[in-house]
């Protein structure tokens, strides 16, 4: 895998895992979050893993 790939794999991942723990939270809090917002928060920490797996590459 090369190294472009390897960073948009953690991409992705961070954004899927920012959407596991939001629907936690809705699970346990019974609160309601707006499906534009949190898609918009899950694409922000997406790409912010995507430059902190490139920064990091070599640790992980």
């Amino acid at each position: 895998m090369t190294g472009s790939q390897s960073t948009v794999l953690w991409g992705v991942i961070g954004g899927l895992s920012f959407l596991v723990l939001a629907q936690g939270f809705v699970l346990v809090t019974g609160e309601s979050i707006d499906l534009a917002v949190l898609f918009a928060v899950a694409i922000v920490v997406g790409l912010l893993t995507v430059v902190c797996s490139a920064r990091f590459q070599r640790w992980l």
